[in-house]
């Protein structure tokens, strides 16, 4: 039975709604995923899902240091680096190591997305939080330009295409697309291959470097960041890494071939989806999609509703003993102790708001009744939770009351219709009485909150809060698990240091499991010890078989990543076939003799014309100032055509004198998924 309680002066310190209701919905779904992924595992240790970002910074490490390791053996120009990457296939350490620095690739930008989506449903985005979301969006666009630039530096079928869109972009877009575009497909037969596969290189690094920068700046405004994860996680990750590495070593694509159209090709779709919107011609709507949702990504800070406006930390100076223990629980450092100008302490602490986010966590650290969150400090918290456990007490005679304090997830989870209600529970036949007061965080809880409910005749505490390393507000489940053990001041008194104060740190859509279930079962979840913030226990609860079931958690879907993101894809046609005509410069292949009857009309254009088969395809005007100075502009053709013999006809016609210059009269033959070359270029090898 539920009612609403009548004694309760006070049971919800939540200060408001801070989400919209799509960000529940969306996060409820997202728990509603993980519960078998939680219920396998039985501990929030061994979830990969409430780490990802400092398992995405340990992949970062993990793709540098092998990505150094394979550039040894890497070589710059189109065949020698295709010859580099087929030896590295070859010889077993390389190989392990570009498989691995490929795998950790996906795997790092898939959980750069699921961490960005767990920050969005959490709304941790808005401001102050604004600085971490946009480096992450910024880290993940950079990404993507080191994969695309990597998988181009194989020189593969797959890099060509990327070649040849590109090259169609240029054209496109830029108006000396065709010089560029020139320059771009001359490499094959001309020397400078080096340098273009330098540059590839030289964006791929640099991707990597301003990555690494913006991890920085991206928990520039946390206090104490976690940058890597707990220690079981790099032998949890080792592993899988190398499970994959060996079951499915890194493919390797077929050289480039300028002459040749791939009937099929296989592409990271995790990096290069491009390449298959490419071919079902949906490139622009590709790009544009892409580059939208990252503008949107950019701008979401800025474009979203805010949340309801929370309450605000003072400062009581007068009470304010400088203890610096605010100042250091503070997740944000929107709390500083400054000199005091006059007064018996040396230190005042100061609120800067605008680094605030109103997580309350530093109402657990203070025990002057010197800071308020609003109205609330934790003195007059106490009293409200006591007032209520008092008087239920007197009118609930011979009942256990149970006092329940619930962070502010598990009330939008499972907690709100108990919040503020006397739930009446028969257990094992003892009439148990359920008190629930929802708080912002689990850290928000001084000791004496907790030691008012049982001095007031409570039987029982229990904190319900986050799973560890999942806290909405990253360290408060922390604190108050450390201030409960007595190695994290304020501590908890000693008269209560006893099995009546009860933790279950557990996802928020298990709330009555945490309240009603075996208090053995919620206690696996528990915070690991540390020592000097890091842990001092490589394996978790749960010892070698949680290992083995998180790394087969994590292997299977790796594996299925693998099997599917790297699937074949069809790409030209049966009988499609191309000729494609470069000239840097159509004036270089002019013998004097023809340049000169050009230039007896000075004021005469010229008409530069490609026929195929005597049908014009291609009209370019040059004007007499480019005949003079034998300087035109680059020309860049790919034309369709059926398989078979095509007569190519390239001449210049000077229609006022009726004189016309051949540069090209050649018959190609042109097999099917083939492209036809004809380069007049300055430079060849």
């Amino acid at each position: 039975m539920r009612e609403k309680s009548e004694h309760a002066p006070r049971a919800n310190y939540l200060g408001g709604e801070t989400r919209p209701l799509f960000l529940l919905l969306v996060e409820r779904f997202f728990l509603w995923v993980e519960k078998p992924i939680t219920q396998i595992l039985g501990t929030g240790l061994l979830n990969p899902l409430y780490a990802t970002g400092p398992i995405a910074v340990f992949l970062l490490i993990i793709i540098g240091v092998t990505g150094l390791y394979v550039t040894f053996f890497y070589d710059f120009g189109f065949d020698v680096s295709y010859h580099s990457v087929s030896r590295m296939n070859i010889l077993i350490g390389t190989r392990f190591f570009r498989a691995v620095h490929r795998y950790a690739s996906d795997i790092f930008i898939i959980t750069v997305v699921i961490h960005a989506l767990r920050t969005f449903f959490t709304n941790r985005f808005r401001r102050p939080y604004w600085l971490a979301w946009v480096t992450g969006v910024l880290m993940t666009g950079l990404a993507l330009v080191a994969g695309i630039t990597g998988y181009w530096m194989v020189w593969d079928q797959n890099a060509l295409e990327m070649m040849r869109s590109l090259v169609g972009w240029i054209l496109h877009w830029l108006p000396q697309g065709e010089s560029i575009a020139t320059r771009l497909m001359g490499l094959g037969p001309k020397k400078g291959s080096w340098g273009f596969m330098f540059t590839l290189f030289a964006v791929h690094l640099l991707a990597f470097i301003i990555m690494a920068t913006l991890v920085w700046l991206h928990v520039r405004r946390l206090q104490r960041p976690s940058y890597l994860p707990r220690v079981h996680w790099y032998y949890l990750l080792f592993a899988t890494l190398l499970l994959a590495s060996i079951l499915i070593p890194a493919y390797l694509m077929p050289r480039a071939d300028f002459t040749v159209l791939p009937a099929q090709l296989r592409a990271d779709l995790l990096y290069v989806a491009f390449l298959p919107a490419r071919f079902l011609r949906l490139s622009l709507w590709f790009w544009l999609g892409t580059l939208t949702l990252f503008g949107i990504a950019l701008a979401l800070p800025w474009i979203t509703r805010p949340p309801t406006k929370m309450p605000q930390i003072t400062i009581v100076e007068e009470k304010c003993t400088g203890c610096h223990l605010c100042a250091l629980d503070c997740p944000y450092k929107a709390i500083e102790m400054v000199p005091r100008e006059e007064g018996p302490y040396k230190f005042l602490a100061v609120v800067h708001h605008d680094l605030c986010v109103s997580c309350s966590v530093c109402l657990g650290s203070c025990s002057d009744d010197a800071l308020y969150w609003g109205d609330v400090s934790a003195t007059n918290m106490a009293e409200d939770v006591q007032t209520w456990v008092r008087e239920a007490r007197r009118a609930h005679q011979g009942a256990q009351i149970r006092a329940v304090f619930a962070c502010e997830r598990h009330v939008e989870h499972g907690a709100r219709s108990y919040v503020g209600r006397e739930v009446r529970r028969q257990e094992n036949g003892t009439n148990v009485l359920v008190l629930t007061t929802g708080v912002r965080c689990a850290g928000a809880l001084h000791p004496h909150v907790l030691t008012a409910a049982l001095d007031a005749g409570a039987n029982e505490v229990v904190v319900v809060g986050c799973p560890p390393d999942d806290c909405a507000h990253r360290q408060g489940n922390q604190w108050l698990q450390e201030r409960l053990a007595r190695v994290r001041p304020p501590h908890l008194d000693k008269t209560h240091a006893d099995e009546r104060i009860r933790t279950a740190w557990i996802p928020p859509n298990m709330f009555e499991n945490a309240v009603f279930g075996p208090p053995e079962r919620t206690r696996t979840w528990g915070i690991l010890p540390r020592l000097g913030g890091r842990d001092i226990r490589i394996l978790p609860p749960g010892g070698g078989k949680g290992i083995v079931l998180a790394i087969t958690l994590m292997a299977i879907p790796l594996l299925l990543l693998i099997v599917f993101a790297h699937r074949w894809f069809p790409a030209y046609p049966p009988q499609t076939a191309y000729i494609e005509i470069i000239m840097d410069n159509p004036l270089q292949r002019l013998h004097s003799g023809a340049l000169r009857s050009l230039m007896e009309q000075p004021e005469s254009a010229s008409i530069l014309q490609v026929e195929i088969n005597g049908r014009t395809l291609v009209q370019r005007e040059i004007t007499p100032e480019q005949v003079r100075k034998r300087q035109a502009q680059a020309l860049f053709t790919t034309i369709l055509v059926e398989p078979g013999q095509h007569h190519v006809l390239v001449r210049l016609v000077q229609q006022e004198q009726r004189r016309q210059v051949t540069l090209l009269d050649r018959w190609l033959n042109v097999d099917a998924r083939r492209v036809a070359l004809v380069y007049f270029l300055e430079h060849k090898e």
